[in-house]
């Protein structure tokens, strides 16, 4: 009897573990997240702080909340091809330039742990006609991994927080800077 009960619980147990796979399978595997925020400045202002890679430290949220955070840049740190990584606890992250410029924006690859985890990110300018709104995207592809495609619809509400707080510092930064754009008058 007892036995009998312990091989319908297997039975449960792998019938349940399948049934997760196959609904895994089924989930979508790509993710998006964006913010944007309207600042007045010119995009090309908002690109000193953005485009250079030594000035992330003044408005992006992991790098500027953390004090054990330890950053090397790269060779080049502004413009395609900068580069720069970091540490904390153990953990490893980099950040590639692929496009940079000053009317259009910033594009990069993060890579977590060694390239465990890449995803694509850029931060877009819009003039407008009372400054630039700055979106800050991510794109990610998270492929065969059953238990990660579970977890995409976290990513919003993960990363979101992140992109609007450094988004707020950046136009802070960008409009405290004294360089700001004058708004034109509407009409």
């Amino acid at each position: 009897m007892v036995s009998g009960i312990l091989v319908r619980i297997g039975i449960g147990v792998i019938g349940a573990t399948i049934l997760a796979a196959l609904v895994g399978l089924l989930l979508p595997s790509t993710f998006v997240v964006e913010r944007s925020l309207k600042i007045n400045a010119t995009p090309e202002h908002i690109h000193t702080f953005t485009g250079d890679l030594t000035r992330w430290p003044e408005w992006v949220p992991w790098l500027v909340d953390d004090p054990d955070v330890v950053i090397t840049f790269g060779e080049i740190t502004a413009g395609a091809g900068a580069s720069m990584s970091w540490t904390v606890e153990g953990s490893v992250g980099e950040v590639l330039f692929t496009r940079c410029d000053p009317g259009w924006g910033v594009a990069y690859d993060l890579t977590f742990e060694k390239n465990s985890y890449t995803s694509t990110r850029s931060l877009l300018y819009r003039p407008t006609a009372l400054g630039t709104e700055v979106t800050w995207r991510m794109e990610g592809d998270f492929g065969g991994n059953i238990l990660a495609r579970y977890f995409r619809g976290l990513m919003p509400a993960l990363h979101g927080p992140q992109f609007q707080e450094g988004l707020a510092r950046l136009k802070m930064i960008s409009e405290r800077s004294g360089l700001e754009r004058e708004p034109v008058p509407e009409g």
